[in-house]
């Protein structure tokens, strides 16, 4: 199973890149970020496998 974090501030796209990637069934989306800090904070927590980074984020 691949672990998958999304980092997007925009709702939509993430919910479009999670659409996308559960797709594939070794696929687990395992969180999602809306900002730089919760990402590097979920990122220490769960150690995901993949990270969707959007590069405009705030903070």
């Amino acid at each position: 199973m691949i672990k998958v974090l999304i980092v997007d501030d925009e709702a939509l796209a993430r919910k479009r890149i999670r659409t996308l990637l559960e797709q594939d069934e070794q696929v687990r989306v395992c969180h999602e970020c809306s900002n730089g800090a919760e990402a590097i904070a979920a990122i220490n927590d769960i150690s995901p496998d993949l990270l969707s980074l959007m590069f405009k984020c705030q903070n």
